[in-house]
């Protein structure tokens, strides 16, 4: 291998274990890694990338090594699964497919590593052992676009025919998302391009219609809930008031919380919704939270959202906080 074939190689992508069999190193910190894939670099190939899947830590950090470049560090995601047969095949396949597209070496590593990542998420058992990546994962995304933007319509004509609905209309504007399945960026979620108002007298008016993209606040609350629970692939803005909250508690559904830092919100409110929902997950006594509160700051109002794994829960979430409201209104 060494002598036949690493000085014809545009890239090896060697796992640990590999990378320590060829070096004779033993490789268990980030200063190991680069030295490895330096020691590599010089057997030959044009690139390095080290693959550090099997490292423990918090992420899944590849090393990549060119000549005249200090080996960079590629972090991703790392995904909680045993279906992880035939990983290194798929990613090496990837960005060959990326280098015979046009792209450049570090373009191309990018995009498999991303492409793996999604097809590890959407990974099933097979037989005994360990299955595989879900190769299928982007086209079972894009096939599933189509079904949402239809989903979502019926959502928005179903609040507009519901007595109560326009108690859990923020003064900001409400919107309703969905998310593709496996989704995990912006443009993988749907909701209404206007938005949903309600007038003085209880008319609700969804605005525009649904599409990719519309919404960046509830997007991003919903791509953060879904770092904690993949199952959630709706979410909703409701009036944070203390009536809407006590109805929420009130019809059996846990509330997390969190007072924001300040700092979260100075430059990108998305960035600081989705700090802020990961940490009231991570401190909520409510294990299994179907809302998130986020209290207003200075210049900043209070954000509160719902969220669900189907439109059916949606929904039925819904009108058990309506129903909480008109009870409490009987009292």
């Amino acid at each position: 291998m060494v002598e036949l074939v690493f000085p014809h190689a545009t890239l090896l992508t060697p796992n640990i274990p590999e990378a320590e069999l060829f070096t004779g190193m033993s490789i268990k910190t980030t200063d190991d890694m680069v030295a490895a894939a330096e020691k590599m670099l010089g057997m030959g190939p044009k690139a390095v990338l080290i693959k550090g899947g099997h490292m423990d830590s918090v992420t899944a950090t590849d090393w990549l090594a060119m000549p005249g470049h200090k080996p960079m560090p590629l972090m991703q995601r790392r995904v909680d699964t045993q279906n992880n047969h035939g990983t290194g095949c798929t990613l090496s396949a990837a960005i060959a497919t990326g280098l015979g597209q046009g792209l450049d070496l570090y373009a191309a590593v990018r995009g498999a590593q991303k492409y793996l990542n999604l097809a590890l998420r959407a990974s099933f058992s097979l037989g005994a052992g360990s299955g595989p990546p879900n190769h299928l994962a982007p086209w079972i995304k894009e096939k599933a676009r189509g079904e949402v933007v239809s989903e979502l319509e019926a959502v928005g004509m179903r609040f507009v025919g519901m007595s109560g609905f326009s108690e859990l209309v923020p003064e900001c504007r409400m919107n309703v998302v969905c998310g593709v399945p496996f989704a995990d960026e912006p443009d993988d979620v749907a909701g209404f391009t206007g938005g949903i108002s309600a007038s003085r007298n209880g008319v609700i008016c969804p605005v525009g219609h649904p599409g990719f993209g519309a919404s960046t606040r509830v997007a991003a609350a919903l791509l953060a809930m879904r770092k904690y629970d993949e199952e959630q692939r709706w979410a909703v803005n409701l009036n944070p008031s203390e009536a809407v909250i006590g109805a929420l508690r009130g019809a059996g559904l846990g509330v997390a919380y969190v007072d924001p830092d300040a700092q979260w919100f100075d430059e990108h409110v998305e960035d600081g919704i989705s700090k802020a929902i990961a940490r009231a997950l991570a401190e909520s006594a409510a294990a299994d939270a179907a809302a998130v509160l986020c209290s207003g700051g200075e210049c900043r109002l209070p954000m509160l959202w719902l969220f669900a794994a189907d439109s059916e829960e949606l929904l039925a979430r819904i009108c058990a906080v309506i129903d909480q409201l008109k009870s409490a209104e009987s009292l």
